[in-house]
């Protein structure tokens, strides 16, 4: 993966608004991140090629205490001329939440009765 980030300014942005601005210090925290979960994996749904950016819909997909997680996300990433990553930013749904908006099979904040 070190080989698509681009050696020169690079910025990955969370779905905290959390930023970590250097291509060492985001992969270290990937294998922080992920070494921690067991069972991990992304399945990629599909991806979205606009040349100088590239969409990727994917679902991140590992065991955390004991319960099976599913995040649906779609991850933005800038393209530099060299065609190399020079920001990633992450976009998470966040399934078992519940949701401040009705509408259509979405129901109140704690699942219970709309």
């Amino acid at each position: 993966m070190a080989t698509t980030l681009t050696d020169g300014a690079f910025e990955r942005v969370g779905p905290f608004c959390d930023v970590v601005d250097d291509k060492a210090a985001y992969l270290e925290f990937l294998d922080k991140v992920v070494a921690k979960l067991g069972d991990y994996a992304v399945r990629t749904r599909r991806i979205a090629d606009a040349g100088s950016a590239v969409y990727a819909e994917i679902n991140e997909t590992f065991v955390l205490d004991g319960k099976r997680m599913d995040f649906p996300e779609v991850l933005a990433f800038d393209l530099g001329s060299d065609g190399l990553i020079t920001r990633v930013q992450v976009y998470m749904m966040r399934p078992d939440e519940g949701t401040v908006v009705g509408g259509g099979r979405a129901g109140p904040p704690g699942g219970g009765p709309a």
